[in-house]
């Protein structure tokens, strides 16, 4: 019976670990990098005040699901006092030697696995696990009411007032769209959001790149994300600036808001990418023109190469260079060249949720 007893309790801490460390943790540093700016990876707005740490985000995930679990293992007599403080030494040692933390993070993860473990011990597993619950949706939603504030801030002069409808559209996305884009920074783990300012960091990072690209005679932007910053970088280039507007055939030129989950489960879930049609094109004449072609994101690259194939077949443009802010990880052995600046899905953008 003992035994059986002890199984089930280590079945449970590991459940209670993994909770803590693949969400409650990945909450806890979203709140700190919209709240403190301390970046998560990728290190988008880290540059040197990370001092070397190779993977930035507060508190260590690590170090407080470590804690967690030993305290919680030495509550039930399964490990003794000093092998738990022991290991939790060592492994903070460790995390500090090889970059991957700094001693604030390491010292932070500990006090927050403590406090977790006390909750656990003093309600006990099934109540302190509806605490935990608990803490991490009230987290999601002082997330969402941060970036809600940054959002709602005045839009850029740069920003062509065309696309101030599809802006403010955007900015009426419901609260469960929110919620459920929030939710899906725990599996991208990306940067939660990125504001105007550093968005117009990261455009000029693109930018110097794309001065390298010899002869460009227009810039092109893919409607919406694309379409708002090809405002900024043809502004700097002093190029045209052209913008196409790209949906899925099923869709029939009229994408709902609730169309953006259907998408995500088709690509994810069931490796659909579609079939697209082009549903605002460029009426002039740009045959033999050299042109960049800018989104926000490539994700699986379908959208852009789509968006290529009109230009080069439809346009008969003379070249075609894609550019983008945001690099899907996982997205990166697409058969075109591509110039971009940052190496994960960004979240949520200054002009709203739904991208």
């Amino acid at each position: 019976m003992k035994h059986n007893i002890g199984r089930n309790t280590i079945l449970l801490i590991v459940i209670i670990a993994l909770y803590d460390h693949f969400v409650l943790n990945i909450a806890e540093k979203m709140f700190c990098e919209v709240y403190f700016d301390i970046a998560k990876r990728p290190l988008y707005k880290c540059n040197e005040k990370c001092l070397g740490v190779n993977a930035v985000g507060m508190p260590s995930g690590h170090l407080q699901s470590l804690t967690l679990i030993l305290i919680i293992l030495f509550h039930y007599r399964f490990i003794s006092l000093p092998l738990c403080f022991g290991l939790i030494f060592i492994a903070s040692l460790h995390r500090v030697l090889i970059h991957k933390n700094t001693h604030f993070q390491v010292l932070a993860g500990i006090i927050l696995g403590c406090i977790c473990s006390s909750i656990y011990i003093i309600q006990g597993f099934v109540k302190g696990m509806v605490l935990m619950f608990a803490l991490t949706f009230l987290t999601i939603l002082l997330i969402i009411y941060k970036i809600e504030s940054e959002i709602n801030k005045p839009i850029p002069v740069w920003v062509d007032t065309e696309m101030y409808p599809d802006i403010q559209a955007k900015r009426k996305t419901t609260f469960i769209m929110k919620f459920i884009f929030i939710l899906s920074n725990f599996y991208l783990k990306g940067p939660t959001f990125i504001s105007w300012k550093t968005l117009e960091d990261q455009l000029d990072i693109l930018i110097e790149k794309l001065k390298e690209v010899p002869n460009v005679d227009l810039i092109v932007g893919i409607k919406t994300g694309g379409a708002i910053i090809s405002d900024y970088v043809s502004k700097k280039l002093q190029l045209p600036n052209n913008k196409i507007k790209l949906s899925r055939t099923e869709y029939n030129c009229n994408k709902k808001l609730h169309h953006t989950i259907d998408v995500v489960y088709k690509k994810a879930i069931l490796q659909d990418l579609g079939d697209y049609s082009i549903c605002e094109g460029i009426p002039e004449d740009i045959e033999g023109k050299r042109i960049i072609l800018i989104d926000e994101t490539i994700d699986t690259g379908k959208t852009m190469v789509e968006a290529m194939k009109y230009l080069m077949n439809d346009k008969k443009a003379a070249l075609v260079v894609p550019a983008c802010i945001s690099l899907s990880e996982n997205k990166r052995r697409l058969d075109f060249n591509f110039i971009y600046t940052m190496h994960k899905t960004v979240n949520t953008w200054p002009w709203g949720h739904d991208n």
